[in-house]
């Protein structure tokens, strides 16, 4: 009986850890600012364990506040699909960030966003969708809520007591013409699977797709049929996690905006149990090592057991 506790335990040793749930949230969670003036809010990433990618769609009280400008100068990821983008018109900003192995844990900064203040009155700053990618070798999205930022904008100073904070330039809000959408896609393939993309056109004649892994980025294109949609097929991709985004392109040297961006994680050795979990394959073959020596240590003791029988029958 212990020896099959001992193998049950040392089993479900081998099998990963649940990843913990992850969180967007804004900083300060309450802020005012005077008519006409500028402040500045933060985007914070809250988890226990390990992550390397968090994107987000942020919206904003666009009749009290503009934004002015989006930095991740002070950021903890360091590689960024696309440059953080908004729009007043709209009253939303979007993002999207990746950080190396090893990841980062605990709480972090993502970005920063300056506001002015356009007329008295409170608001909030919430988040429409969001997503965090744990540093699991699978991808695993672990976003698990959000954290809405209350602001008011309060009476306009006759006399400021303090200078403005500086404003960095603003960054391109649209493009030309609609972008495409990314609609249909495996987010974990194995090394040597073909990664298969779909998705709408926009306004896009031609439609290119950037990979980046780490600070690498290629760029493959696709045509785009007369449903205004696309479809492409790679092969050859390397194990690891890959930021996909397309850019559409009219035939007249003019671009659209970035499309949303997915994310594909591309793994080496992984196997299917029976019970559909997926494990690296050493733990498979250490699993398969434990159960025969457990059958070997059972299969010794049952004919030392029929020995001993035997012997006591003859005395």
């Amino acid at each position: 009986m212990r020896i099959i506790k001992f193998f049950i335990t040392s089993l479900f040793l081998l099998l990963p850890m649940l990843a913990s749930a992850a969180t967007l949230s804004i900083a300060p969670a309450s802020v005012s600012v005077p008519a006409g003036e500028v402040v500045s809010v933060s985007v914070m990433v809250s988890s226990a364990d390990s992550i390397n990618a968090a994107t987000g769609l942020l919206s904003f009280p666009n009749d009290l506040v503009s934004v002015v400008g989006i930095s991740h100068s002070s950021s903890a990821f360091t590689l960024w699909v696309q440059e953080p983008t908004y729009s007043n018109a709209q009253g939303s900003a979007e993002f999207s960030g990746i950080v190396p192995n090893p990841g980062v844990t605990g709480r972090n900064q993502v970005l920063t966003i300056q506001l002015r203040g356009k007329k008295v009155g409170s608001g909030t700053i919430s988040f429409s969708s969001g997503q965090v990618l744990a540093n699991d070798g699978n991808g695993t999205d672990v976003f698990s809520g959000s954290s809405a930022g209350t602001i008011t904008v309060t009476v306009a100073r006759e006399k400021p007591t303090t200078p403005q904070p500086s404003q960095p330039a603003p960054q391109v809000e649209k493009g030309m013409f609609a972008p495409p959408e990314i609609t249909d896609y495996r987010d974990t393939l194995q090394v040597g699977e073909p990664l298969v993309l779909k998705g709408t056109s926009g306004g896009g004649k031609v439609i290119a797709l950037h990979f980046t892994k780490d600070s690498e980025t290629t760029v493959a294109t696709t045509s785009v049929d007369a449903s205004h949609t696309f479809g492409f097929i790679g092969t050859g991709y390397r194990a690891g996690l890959y930021a996909v985004y397309a850019i559409g392109e009219d035939g007249a040297g003019r671009e659209s905006e970035r499309s949303n961006t997915v994310f594909v994680q591309i793994v080496s050795g992984i196997t299917t149990t029976s019970l559909g979990i997926s494990m690296p394959l050493w733990m498979v073959v250490a699993a398969f090592l434990l159960l025969l020596v457990l059958l070997w240590i059972i299969a010794v003791k049952k004919k030392k057991y029929k020995k001993d029988n035997l012997i006591s029958a003859f005395r």
